[in-house]
């Protein structure tokens, strides 16, 4: 795959991430549904992307958003705590502003930010 073309998927799939993202915050998306994409999409960018590093900054809050509609099923409430929701609303504003700042620089010239892998496989978070 040419750095050309896998920057053009990352670009799409990030910016399907920031779109899905929003989309829970208007109300349009439940939350397991976010948290379904959320997994699945970081799932296709991991494969995309080949970076660890960048890797890591995608899916740090990935574990919280996961456990919420498993806690929401067991406790047999239908809202979230304000606890909950407060670390939602953080992990969510993070993981929107990496994908943006991931797809601008999949956007951009080669050597800002982030190596996105190479046809030879390389790549690196500078």
């Amino acid at each position: 795959m040419t750095t050309a073309y896998s920057s053009a998927l990352i670009r799409f799939v990030a910016d399907g991430l920031i779109a899905t993202i929003d989309s829970y915050r208007e109300g349009q998306l439940p939350l397991h549904r976010l948290d379904w994409e959320l997994r699945s999409r970081l799932d296709s960018l991991n494969e995309l992307c080949g970076d660890r590093r960048v890797m890591i900054l995608l899916r740090w809050p990935q574990p919280g958003i996961e456990n919420l509609p498993t806690a929401l099923r067991d406790t047999g409430r239908s809202q979230l705590t304000d606890s909950e929701q407060n670390a939602l609303t953080v992990a969510l504003a993070s993981l929107r502003a990496a994908l943006r700042h991931l797809s601008q620089v999949a956007s951009s010239a080669p050597g800002r930010g982030f190596d996105f892998v190479k046809s030879d496989g390389s790549g690196s978070l500078q």
